[in-house]
């Protein structure tokens, strides 16, 4: 099996085919796997979120989805599951007062490693420095990558992100791959987006960087609870 994209997608992906006794390649177009994963941990790495089952899946849910999906999906890997997962690793997590939880170290890298490391136990092998540039199914498949080598594989997973951040792996490129076998996708759009508001030197001394707790935002008639921070640009955050 080739998994196609080092995120925490593909090492997931790779974990659970190499448990089920595949062989697996990871292919990767950047030098090592999980660039935006260590970003996500300067900011302590939220894992999940403590809240009950029924509440967290509606942070997921959203229209056109078939009813129920988010259920049926994270019913099986559920936030307890998940923290079960790190402590396997070695990585001790907890619950913040805002129900979310990190690792203690707060860090991204320590998990990270130990993750690679377990891959590598189960024989995965991780190709780096491979981005994909074609793919065609002629009974199996056949794999091209832009430093010229080749492979073939009897299965692929592709985790290839969206396009929010091109120095981490993530640009949209693999979008004409998809076209060209024929296979339709929506455009790209934002996730989420900041709001830009000019503060005065004195509120970014006394609060940039840090988290506003607890609070509703309200917009076009929908209102979201969470938390949000002052940066140098205006606010950010999951609110």
């Amino acid at each position: 099996m080739a998994v196609i994209g080092g995120g925490p997608a593909g090492l997931r992906a790779a974990e659970v085919a190499s448990g089920a006794g595949l062989q697996v390649t990871l292919y990767d177009a950047k030098p090592s796997v999980g660039r935006k994963f260590l970003v996500a941990g300067k900011g302590g790495l939220n894992l999940t979120h403590g809240e009950s089952l029924d509440r967290f899946v509606t942070r997921y849910s959203g229209p056109g989805q078939p009813e129920g999906i988010w259920p049926e999906i994270i019913g099986k890997f559920d936030p307890a599951a998940l923290r079960e997962w790190a402590a396997g690793l070695g990585v001790e997590t907890f619950q913040a007062t805002s129900g979310r939880v990190y690792p203690k170290a707060l860090k991204a890298a320590p998990l990270l490693r130990r993750w690679i490391e377990r891959l590598k136990g189960r024989g995965v092998v991780f190709a780096m420095n491979h981005r994909l540039v074609s793919l065609e199914n002629d009974g199996c498949f056949r794999l091209g990558f832009g430093n010229g080598s080749a492979a073939t594989a009897d299965a692929v997973i592709l985790a290839l992100g969206g396009g929010s951040w091109t120095k981490t792996g993530s640009d949209g490129g693999w979008i004409s791959i998809f076209e060209a076998l024929g296979i339709s996708t929506s455009p790209l759009a934002p996730a989420n987006c900041g709001w830009e508001h000019a503060w005065s030197e004195e509120v970014l001394a006394a609060g940039e960087g840090k988290p506003i707790k607890n609070i509703h935002v309200s917009a076009g008639g929908q209102v979201a609870i969470g938390e949000l921070m002052l940066t140098r640009y205006g606010l950010e955050g999951g609110a």
